[in-house]
């Protein structure tokens, strides 16, 4: 199984990032972090993933380019995640 489950997201219009992400949040099996990659910093979808108890950590990877990590699991750990807490 691989650890990082990757989701490609930039160019798409609101609120199809979010419906996509939340969709795949829910698909993650333990162990595994969503990496969503994204041409904009998604404020709602962190509230959602807090509010769900998921980790969230942001890399801004180039100017206007993120990756989002997101993950439940405890077995992660946190330090194995680039990127900042959000």
């Amino acid at each position: 199984m691989n650890m990082f489950v990757d989701l490609e997201l930039r160019g798409l219009p609101p609120p199809e990032p979010l419906i996509q992400a939340t969709s795949q949040m829910a698909m993650l099996e333990p162990g595994q972090v969503l990496r969503i990659t994204l041409d904009r910093e998604p404020y709602p979808l962190y509230e959602i993933a807090k509010e769900q108890g998921f980790r969230v950590r942001v890399k801004e990877f180039e100017p206007g380019q993120f990756h989002i990590h997101l993950w439940e699991d405890s077995s992660v750990p946190e330090d194995s995640i680039p990127g900042e807490a959000r």
